[in-house]
């Protein structure tokens, strides 16, 4: 079957049972290639053809695909897929989201309870942890200097930016979740002299609040006062009487910008709203802060 031949090419001279059966083929028809020796068992249910050559892809993708479904390359492998220097072919690290499988028990396995699928990537044919969780990941498994250092190549690289970065932390990092601190210790000094644009610190400030489970606000709310019009807000909690400003250093840095902000305060504050201000820096160094205060707010208004 050249069609299948075709298939296990791009996929470094793999082919798996799955796709074996998609093919058309049977049990019988896969049992007569194996005793044929027209393919060779890699790992239950993973097959190779004989004469592609064994390479490090190779047996990394037979690893993923023999740890089952949702499993992808992580941490250095991952690393090392990217080109992210200093991490050469060679590791086999794997990550799935429930516990570590029997079907390929010699391997480096690591669990995790969280791994959505827009964290994930096809490298060379071979799913792999976004640029972003592979940082997230090597932060918690390799030396800090050397995690740091990683970071700093991707970014040259333009595999991500500050903007994804800060998303990444505040979607997966919790307390305790290893590579959440140094994670949070290296972007606190990269970016403050960072000036987001205002939707960039918007999402910030709304995956902060996902990954706390806390219940989204409106956004870009209009607010009256009793004395003037104050206008539209960032966001806004009305059964709570409170307002969100999300102060990028773009608009907020000047001296009349800030002038107006003040203005802006003292009226709402006039008319019986609260105000939380932020800006990127605090939401990656201290985002359990504005977790606090909204959920103090909140609450004292169900009391």
């Amino acid at each position: 079957m050249d069609h299948i031949r075709r298939l296990a090419e791009p996929q470094h001279g793999l082919i798996s049972r799955e796709q074996a059966f998609a093919q058309g083929m049977t049990n019988e028809q896969i049992g007569g290639r194996l005793r044929r020796k027209t393919w060779e068992r890699v790992a239950r249910g993973v097959y190779r053809i004989p004469g592609s050559v064994s390479t490090w892809e190779q047996r990394l993708l037979a690893t993923v695909w023999a740890t089952g479904q949702g499993a992808v390359a992580s941490r250095r492998s991952a690393a090392a897929l990217w080109r992210i220097p200093s991490f050469a072919p060679g590791p086999v690290e794997v990550t799935q989201v429930r516990g570590p499988s029997s079907r390929y028990p010699a391997l480096d396995l690591h669990d995790s309870r969280f791994l959505p699928e827009h964290q994930v990537r096809t490298v060379k044919a071979i799913p792999t942890t976004c640029p972003e969780r592979t940082l997230f990941d090597l932060c918690g498994c390799v030396h800090p200097g050397r995690a740091e250092r990683a970071l700093d190549n991707a970014l040259a690289m333009k595999l991500t930016t500050i903007q994804h970065l800060g998303l990444m932390l505040a979607e997966t990092g919790k307390r305790g979740r290893r590579g959440t601190a140094l994670l949070r210790q290296i972007l606190a000094v990269r970016t403050a002299d960072y000036a987001p644009p205002e939707s960039e610190l918007e999402a910030l400030l709304l995956a902060v609040l996902d990954g706390a489970d806390v219940p989204r606000p409106h956004r870009q709310g209009w607010v009256g006062a009793t004395m003037a019009p104050v206008g539209r807000v960032d966001f806004v909690y009305r059964e709570a009487r409170l307002v969100i400003e999300a102060d990028s250093r773009r608009y907020h840095s000047a001296w009349l910008d800030q002038q107006a902000d003040h203005r802006r305060d003292l009226l709402l504050t006039a008319a019986g709203w609260r105000i939380i201000r932020v800006n990127w820096h605090q939401l990656i160094a201290e985002p359990d802060l504005l977790v606090a205060a909204v959920k103090a707010f909140r609450r004292q208004v169900a009391a």
